[in-house]
């Protein structure tokens, strides 16, 4: 995955929870005030950023940016290309 859509996850990530979530396998139900209608608005964002659906096992998989940042090289590629 490119630096780029890395980045771009962070940015939703911190969009959705107003924090600078920088440990990507630190699980986002530890994050202060995480609950679950951060984590739609986030995933929300997520296929409209990239262009993609996401299946409900995909959405229960994504626990952590790692999680995240997998999930989306998956479905674009390598580099996040459309």
């Amino acid at each position: 995955m490119s630096k780029e859509n890395e980045q771009k996850i962070r940015d939703l990530m911190t969009a959705a929870t107003g924090l600078n979530v920088t440990e990507e396998e630190k699980p986002w139900h530890s994050l202060p005030g995480w609950d679950s209608l951060r984590f739609a608005e986030f995933v929300i964002s997520l296929q409209r950023e990239f262009g993609v659906r996401l299946a409900p096992s995909e959405i229960a998989g994504l626990v952590n940016l790692k999680s995240a940042f997998q999930l989306v090289q998956n479905k674009k590629g390598p580099l996040g290309a459309p």
